[in-house]
């Protein structure tokens, strides 16, 4: 008997059983081969399915980008970007990346003598090739934009989770030494809703954030963004679920040899961006550093009339 009208599949599981119910001619949503095996392979690839670009994923396909357009209506999406969520929210809970990582480097044979050291010249290696595509990757236009947005708005947030968490730190320490209103979003310790409570259409929110993607960090992106704040996210991919919700995105290379993400290319490129928003500032930066200075000043001599 057939489904007089299918409901959306909501995660992976359920679309492989709409997938099966297809094959079996026990849907109401019909198929011709070409959407089917489209179809089939983006399930069978899921992670590819997630990160990449619908043409990318056309392309890989060999049909056209509108196929995959008609192809999540026909699924009951209401357009690809819908449906890419599936595949998204499937990827950002899976369980077993950094064992996966953590498994492949401990089975990469190396006779060399030194193997300890080649570990770390390894992942040193790495981290140089990733500092280059880092650079290849940024735009200019897009660098000029957020400069003038983190300077100009009235407060800023950064957020990130896991591993992202001390670069939220690290940002929001050196920003904080330039400009006033700058903190880790939730940082008070009153919750991530309450911390997005107090901001407006004239704040901003910086996102950082990788795979295997943080479902909060995600929820907080789409969040700030339903809500009219500027939202900046620093990401691996346009196809992340924190670029669907940024109006302005920069993307960082992840990929080496170490068991989690190689991160050092974003701790370069935030040394890098604190430095273009203080020349964009000037005489304010200064100003914000030498009140800084003096407070430090009066501090330890505070500190000294105790002992």
């Amino acid at each position: 008997m057939l489904d007089k009208k299918e409901i959306p599949a909501k995660d992976l599981d359920e679309l492989q059983q709409l997938l099966g119910r297809i094959k079996q001619r026990k849907s109401g949503i019909k198929l011709g081969r070409r959407s089917f095996n489209t179809l089939t392979g983006m399930i069978d690839n899921p992670r590819h399915t997630a990160l990449s670009s619908i043409s990318e994923i056309a392309r890989e396909m060999k049909v056209n980008a509108s196929t995959l357009t008609r192809l999540s209506k026909r699924l009951g999406y209401s357009g690809f970007s819908e449906f890419q969520s599936v595949f998204r929210e499937h990827i950002s809970q899976e369980p077993n990346f950094y064992s996966d990582k953590l498994n492949r480097l401990l089975s990469d044979e190396n006779p060399d003598e030194y193997k300890n050291l080649s570990l770390i010249a390894n992942v040193a290696h790495d981290e140089t090739s990733n500092i280059s595509v880092m650079l290849k990757n940024i735009q200019p236009q897009t660098l000029d934009t957020i400069t003038e947005k983190i300077a100009n708005c009235q407060s800023v947030r950064i957020h990130g989770l896991r591993q992202f968490f001390s670069l939220a730190c690290f940002m929001s320490y050196g920003l904080g030494m330039i400009r006033d209103n700058v903190d880790v979003l939730g940082d008070s310790g009153h919750g991530v809703v309450h911390s997005l409570a107090q901001l407006n259409e004239d704040d901003l929110l910086i996102v950082l954030g990788a795979e295997p993607y943080t479902r909060a960090t995600a929820d907080a992106c789409r969040i700030a963004h339903e809500h009219g704040l500027g939202v900046i996210a620093l990401t691996d991919s346009y196809a992340s679920p924190l670029a669907a919700h940024a109006h302005h995105v920069v993307i960082m290379p992840i990929e080496g040899h170490y068991f989690g993400n190689n991160v050092a290319s974003w701790f370069i490129f935030a040394e890098g961006l604190l430095d273009v928003v203080a020349h964009h500032l000037g005489e304010k930066s200064i100003k914000a550093i030498k009140r800084r200075e003096q407070l430090i000043k009066e501090f330890g001599i505070a500190q000294k009339a105790n002992i």
